[in-house]
């Protein structure tokens, strides 16, 4: 009988547990509780793998979790799982683990700066001066609303100003009516002619000047004018605010433009911003300046500059955020990309 309940329960917490309930109990309990034995060093040595193995790289912490089957007979293991030990354990054997080993932490990579860019003012989407990943510079017009009206001022104000026939006609003027003005003066003198003739002329001399100067002012206003119609003329231009490339054209032609959606999205890609999280541990050893290897998604290897830490922790999460700067002249590395920081 004890044989045959042994096989039926194979485990010894069932054998245990089984004894408690059995009416053939009494037989049972000769049956020594298996203690937990101490820890092997083929154990020891698993463990230490495992945590070398979360130190690398955190994010294997919940596989390490997964595979975790010392608890289990190693009959009762799955084949896959096994196989995933065996691959992660020579993987350990192969990568030396060491205290001056390097700190891994994942980033990604952005673009500097993203503009979603439109008009000044409302219209209809007239054209486009560029096309999708097309390189611009700060101020290159990209695209244009209709602006025949805003055209027409423009030119009638340049007319206005580039005529000084009033200023040269009220000049005139204001020199005959003077020379007039002087001979009677003199013809006063001689009492030729009577006072109040010749307060007349120096009136009208006066006035000419007077006219004159008005006819200089509305010179200067119709430099100002043009001035106007220009700026209600740029209000329908929309402009590359830095340099960069052209993400996205949000529009079409033809479409009303209402001052509330963006017309074209620009990224600045040189320099690229690399964003990372660093726990609150690491806070001391790195400052301003500092060099970081940083492995891009493509596997390009590159440097960065550390040149923004955070000065405030989030509670939350024990981190601290950084922020890296990579040049890019050419613009051979994309933003976007996902990448990983190793500290030395």
């Amino acid at each position: 009988m004890f044989r045959n309940h042994r096989r039926q329960y194979p485990s010894c917490a069932s054998r245990v547990s089984y004894c408690a309930r059995s009416p053939v109990g009494v037989e049972l309990q000769k049956i020594p509780i298996v203690q937990r034995k101490p820890s092997s060093p083929k154990n020891r040595r698993n463990s230490c793998l495992k945590d070398a193995i979360i130190h690398i790289n955190p994010a294997f912490r919940q596989l390490i979790q997964f595979i975790d089957m010392k608890n289990r007979p190693h009959s009762q293991r799955h084949p896959v799982i096994r196989l995933t030990i065996c691959a992660v354990s020579l993987f350990c054997l192969l990568v030396p683990i060491s205290a001056s080993a390097q700190a891994v932490t994942e980033c990604i990579v952005n673009a500097a700066q993203v503009a979603r860019v439109g008009a000044a003012s409302r219209g209809v989407l007239a054209r486009f001066e560029v096309g999708r990943a097309d390189t611009v510079r700060a101020g290159d017009v990209m695209a244009e609303l209709e602006a025949s009206q805003e055209d027409s001022e423009v030119r009638l104000a340049r007319l206005r100003l580039s005529s000084d026939i009033a200023v040269r006609l009220a000049r005139r003027k204001a020199e005959t009516a003077e020379a007039n003005a002087a001979r009677l003066t003199t013809l006063l003198q001689n009492n030729l002619v009577p006072k109040s003739e010749q307060e007349n002329a120096l009136l009208e001399a006066r006035t000419a000047r007077l006219e004159e100067e008005e006819a200089v002012l509305q010179q200067k206003i119709a430099a100002e004018q043009l001035e106007a119609a220009l700026a209600a003329r740029e209000r329908k231009r929309i402009r590359a605010p830095f340099d960069g490339v052209v993400t996205d054209k949000l529009m079409s032609v033809g479409e009303l433009y209402n001052e509330q959606e963006p017309v074209v999205v620009v990224a600045r890609i040189d320099p690229l911003h690399v964003e990372a999280y660093l726990p609150a541990a690491r806070r001391a050893g790195i400052s301003l300046g500092d060099t970081i290897d940083v492995v891009l998604e493509s596997g390009a290897r590159v440097q960065a500059v550390i040149d923004v830490i955070d000065p405030v922790l989030d509670a939350a999460t024990g981190t601290f955020g950084i922020r890296l700067r990579l040049s890019n002249p050419e613009g051979r590395f994309l933003a976007g990309q996902s990448c990983v920081l190793h500290f030395e």
